[in-house]
């Protein structure tokens, strides 16, 4: 989203009773995040939660570099990783930090030092620093900076981007909606050509497979397959009272500014959607891990966290308490 404050819970999904020694869960969630496998949080003592998506039981990790006593402030995920800005020093900003979550602790993870406040993991590896500026590392194997001719060069104030085969993207986002937006691979090309995005007045753009920009006019802009090959793959509704949206592979799902939650199938390729199971009440953030589809998860204004989707076994609402 554009906004990047978001308003403090005591959120159930990591406890309610923070500590003097720093190994309970803390208060006030900061983000929510899913990636292929987990659902995760990062709290307002910096430390990172999560569950499986499978059992829906806690991660263990108290011997990896993910263990209680971290400043993370903010991350992105893909299937597999996970990178998190880290601000020990408490002025909202710091390194990128990214390591696997599925085969912890083997591998020590990569620090990309600078002064960044948003990051982009999800099939690529870039980050935004406060002069507005982006820098983006290797990730799958391939250097960015030469699929991509220029990365996006402006005042942004965050950034939006994914990688799968095929086609990457990459937007820098500014404080007036307006966006730069570069792209690269023959998926990406073709579709571009069927269902070109806007570049102004933008309040949120999501990837997950699909591509969705949400507009101040209240229109969803994009496209509603991985592989779009007709103008019959662009994605063009009329979403008046969106706040933002959130793209999982067929699913297009939006929340209101009362913090209900509305999701809808966008494509009929695939047989199991998140618009299925979709939770009831009022909701601060939402996440879905688009590329699978797999589940989303929502933060509750009444401290808790809910998940729904066709691979998340466990408990479908979170309450440490128990």
């Amino acid at each position: 989203m554009l906004n990047r404050t978001l308003v403090p819970f005591c959120v159930l999904f990591i406890g309610c009773n923070s500590s003097e020694d720093g190994d309970a869960p803390g208060t006030n969630i900061v983000q929510l995040l899913t990636s292929g496998y987990e659902a995760c949080a990062i709290d307002g003592l910096g430390d990172v939660y999560c569950r499986d998506a499978e059992t829906g039981e806690n991660l263990d990790f108290s011997d990896t570099w993910l263990a209680p006593g971290n400043s993370f402030i903010h991350g992105d995920t893909d299937q597999y990783e996970i990178c998190l800005i880290d601000d020990p020093d408490g002025d909202g900003a710091g390194d990128i930090v990214c390591g696997r979550l599925f085969d912890l602790p083997a591998e020590p993870p990569e620090r990309y030092e600078g002064n960044f406040v948003d990051v982009v993991a999800d099939g690529l590896k870039c980050g935004l620093d406060t002069d507005g500026a982006i820098s983006c590392w290797e990730s799958w194997g391939d250097s960015l900076n030469d699929q991509f001719d220029a990365l996006p060069s402006g005042d942004f104030v965050s950034i939006h981007g994914a990688g799968y085969s095929g086609w990457q993207h990459l937007c820098g986002l500014t404080e007036s909606g307006d966006t730069e937006c570069v792209g690269a691979g023959t998926i990406f090309e073709r579709a571009m050509k069927y269902c070109p995005l806007p570049t102004s007045g933008i309040i949120d753009i999501s990837y997950g497979g699909t591509v969705g920009h949400l507009t101040d006019d209240g229109m969803v802009s994009g496209w509603n397959s991985s592989f779009p090959d007709t103008e019959d793959s662009c994605l063009m509704e009329a979403r008046p009272d969106a706040f933002d949206v959130e793209m999982a592979n067929n699913t297009l799902c939006i929340r209101n500014p009362g913090g209900s939650i509305e999701c809808e199938q966008i494509n009929s390729e695939w047989e199991e959607d998140l618009s299925v199971g979709v939770p009831t009440g009022a909701y601060t953030q939402i996440s879905a891990f688009g590329a699978l589809g797999e589940f989303a998860c929502a933060l509750a204004a009444n401290d808790e966290i809910t998940c729904w989707g066709n691979d998340w076994l466990g408990k479908s609402t979170f309450d440490f308490k128990d």
